[in-house]
């Protein structure tokens, strides 16, 4: 993706273990060194070498603390310019040893110029032995004495390290990991660190990366810089390309995709007019003609993608703009250019939601639409009607009762007069829209009638408004009687058990089955003797009601009244 590839930072450059990179610039640098046996492999993973035996003086206490300084990449950054390799990570990256390499040897010795390493001293058999500055020295056979240049002291823990390699070699020995202070073999284990293979592979990478003072990760990232460059040329061209085309209101695509050809775009043909002129662009569209490379950045979703990117900065520079505006009102001109079909530009209408719209539209002019529309606003009506009056507050259980049934007795006579009143329904449906169709949508159909197996005439299949009540209005009614029946039944026992409230309340006679009803249901807790309490209670109703009549007070309590005042 364009998108992804230059957001990639420059800076950016691929891991390369240090065994591989070792191989590489070891291989390509064999003669410069030429003091190194010719049998070195410079491959430090095929060896897998024990530590010295005077390793065994270590203890485990320093081991622990080394291991806890294997974070590198938190810890890079405190040990950056510093000499002490005590101090440094065991596992080092590529860039750890790039900074290492712009440092010559004196950086890492911390040679004592006083020959007095006290922090060295070791104790062995009652005899104290330290370090010294003849060890950075070594005579050769013919009596030359030279410097050994890989050998560093570290002062913060009295020992010696080698430090290259520590940077190229992945051997664990005490000269790379904890440490070496065992004063008494010292000469002998730097001689035979000096002759390993693993040393001297370490010492190729270490004079050939600085004979070279460039690496492969170097030289990578200048390949893809130039890549970048290179592109970001092309692509600032193809920008002014389309910020032309796009500015004059003019089409980028033609007829067809092919460099050279007349028909082949503004875009294509804007690239091919620059390209005469500028040796660059001229150079990169031949290599396109010939494929000579991968990507062009010149195809059709190239400069789409990069439509949508300066569109959408244009957009939100607008907003920004708008937004930094001190006054709420503000005006917007928009120009646009008709095509042939004299259809505005700007009415961004989508052929699906086009074709929704002129089927929803077809079925709304329909004469059985609007006879349902009619249909349900006269049941609705009725329906709200008896949903706000169950909502009063002070509506009780029986008056529930009576309201839902009577919404029911509604529904089954709308369906046994709906043969009646279709005609009214068709009359009112017409009225609605002058678009109403004037007949059923089956009224051109074919009636079809069945024949039976014995050679005689079946029903005829139904059409127009027979059709239309019994597949659908009947359909209707019946859903409503069945629904309306299971929020009724509820009610019904209720007002089926508790009738003899709602007598008492009312100064009619008292209905006995009602109490026999309760008492059976209420077994465990009412017994008969509630048939004389409630005669009694009403003569008390009747009692309280001539009282009132005298005193000119309301006499009527409600069923909450009564059973509060039974308990």
């Amino acid at each position: 993706k364009l998108t992804n590839y230059f957001a990639m930072s420059s800076l950016s450059t691929p891991t390369v273990e240090t065994s591989q990179a070792n191989t590489i610039e070891a291989s390509d640098s064999t003669q410069t060194v030429g003091a190194l046996s010719s049998n070195i492999q410079p491959t430090a993973d095929a060896f897998d070498t024990d530590d010295d035996h005077s390793g065994q003086h270590e203890s485990t206490a320093e081991q622990a603390e080394t291991e806890q300084k294997h974070e590198t990449g938190s810890k890079f950054n405190d040990f950056k310019e510093h000499s002490d390799l005590e101090n440094w990570p065991i596992t080092v990256d590529n860039d750890f040893i790039q900074n290492y390499l712009m440092q010559d040897i004196g950086f890492f010795q911390n040679k004592k110029p006083d020959d007095v390493y006290t922090e060295s001293s070791r104790v062995y058999k009652e005899q104290n032995r330290c370090f010294s500055n003849k060890y950075f020295e070594k005579r050769l056979k013919n009596g030359q004495t030279v410097m050994i240049s890989w050998l560093v002291y570290s002062k913060s823990k009295g020992c010696i390290y080698c430090f290259v390699c520590k940077l190229f070699s992945k051997c664990q020995t005490s000269l790379t990991t904890g440490g070496f202070s065992d004063w008494m073999y010292v000469l002998r284990t730097l001689e035979n660190h000096e002759d390993s293979v693993e040393h001297k592979s370490a010492m190729l990478c270490w004079i050939t990366r600085k004979s070279n003072k460039n690496t492969v990760d170097q030289q990578l990232e200048e390949q893809m810089r130039k890549t970048v460059q290179y592109y970001f040329e092309v692509l600032k061209r193809v920008v002014a390309v389309i910020k032309f085309l796009s500015e004059r209101g003019l089409a980028f695509r033609g007829h067809e995709e092919k460099w050279g050809s007349p028909n082949n775009g503004n875009f294509m043909g804007a690239i091919e007019l620059i390209a005469e002129f500028d040796p660059f662009l001229h150079e990169h569209l031949e290599k396109c003609k010939n494929e000579k490379v991968n990507a062009t950045y010149l195809s059709k979703p190239v400069y789409e993608e990069l439509i949508k990117i300066m569109g959408k900065h244009v957009q939100d520079e607008i907003v920004n703009q708008i937004n930094n505006l001190d006054t709420k009102y503000y005006s917007i001109i928009v120009d646009c250019t008709p095509d042939l079909t004299h259809v505005d530009q700007l009415t961004q209408e989508k052929p699906e939601y086009k074709r929704i719209a002129k089927n929803l539209n077809h079925k709304l002019v329909k004469l059985e639409y609007a006879i349902l529309t009619v249909v349900w606003e006269e049941v609705l009506e009725r329906f709200n009607k008896i949903s706000k009056k169950l909502q009063t507050p002070g509506c009780d259980v029986f008056e529930g009762y009576l309201l839902l049934s009577s919404l029911l007795s509604f529904v089954k006579e709308l369906r046994e007069n709906s043969a009646d009143r279709i005609a009214h329904y068709e009359s009112e449906a017409k009225g609605l829209c002058e678009d109403i169709t004037s007949s059923y949508s089956d009224a051109s159909k074919r009636i079809v009638t069945r024949k039976l197996s014995d050679g005689t005439s079946g029903i005829a299949s139904l059409k127009g408004a027979d059709k239309f009540r019994i597949e659908v209005l009947y359909q209707l009614y019946d859903c409503l009687i069945i629904q309306l029946r299971k929020q009724i039944d509820p009610y019904e026992q209720i007002a089926k058990r508790f009738k003899f409230l709602s007598d008492l309340v009312n100064n009619s006679e008292i209905d006995e089955d009602s109490i026999k009803l309760i008492i059976s249901y209420y077994k465990n807790d009412i017994d008969r003797q509630i048939v004389n309490e409630c005669y009694q209670f009403k003569e008390y109703m009747d009692l309280r009601k001539s009282q009132n009549t005298e005193e000119n007070t309301p006499s009527k309590m409600q069923c909450a009244d009564v059973l509060q005042l039974i308990c």
